[in-house]
């Protein structure tokens, strides 16, 4: 944990403020957590950065937010407060949002749906990680990498562009326009990729590429 820290310290972004008051409650309840940052939007969350002693380990971050959205949260938080590792808790379970949060720098996606056991295991995976992977990606993380944490060379060089298309915002159609590919061999190569990486969503895929460097956020 950073700072030598014995608990991973949370900020709390949600402008629901029972919800938010329940989920502070859960995480201080855990012996290696703690909330120090509570916010109903990312204005707060960025004012109360400014008196804190010390980061976050992890932001936990809404989507939807007056004020200041999580979109417009994680781009500040990107420029003034990188080692901050966020992850989003939303409702929202569009493709095109989740996938423009993770561009963004988010570390992970999860929905409110998703039981209390899950989101704690979401906070400990981000913390450690960097990374949090769940049903929405539906991957097997562990075969991507070999014994000393290097990423398995796995992928024909056809394969890796096309993945760094898949983190942009294009559509299938507009990245075989990049490729000079026509769309049905666009679909091919992603469904290899589907097989070969445990994956079957765009998201996964997105998610592979950052977690591996075939991408960065920080050059999208």
């Amino acid at each position: 944990m950073s700072n030598s820290q014995t608990k991973i310290t949370v900020a709390l972004v949600d402008d629901h403020t029972m919800f938010r008051k329940g989920m502070a409650l859960m995480i201080d309840d855990e012996a290696d957590m703690k909330v120090v940052v509570e916010a109903s939007n990312g204005l707060e969350l960025l004012n109360a950065l400014e008196v804190l002693k010390s980061p976050p380990d992890v932001c936990i971050l809404d989507v939807n937010m007056p004020k200041m959205n999580g979109q417009q949260t994680i781009v500040q938080l990107r420029k003034n407060h990188p080692d901050i590792k966020v992850l989003i808790l939303s409702m929202i379970d569009h493709e095109h949002i989740i996938i423009e949060m993770l561009r963004q720098g988010a570390g992970g996606y999860m929905l409110k749906e998703y039981e209390p056991s899950e989101m704690k295991r979401a906070i400990r995976s981000i913390n450690e990680e960097g990374y949090y992977y769940n049903s929405l990606v539906s991957g097997r993380m562990m075969s991507w990498f070999r014994k000393d944490g290097k990423p398995v060379e796995i992928l024909t060089d056809r394969e890796r562009d096309f993945l760094k298309w898949c983190v942009s915002d294009l559509v299938y159609k507009e990245i075989a326009d990049k490729m000079s590919l026509n769309l049905r061999v666009i679909h091919s190569i992603r469904d290899q990729l589907f097989d070969k990486l445990s994956l079957n969503t765009r998201i996964g895929l997105v998610l592979y590429a950052l977690r591996v460097g075939i991408a960065d956020v920080n050059t999208i």
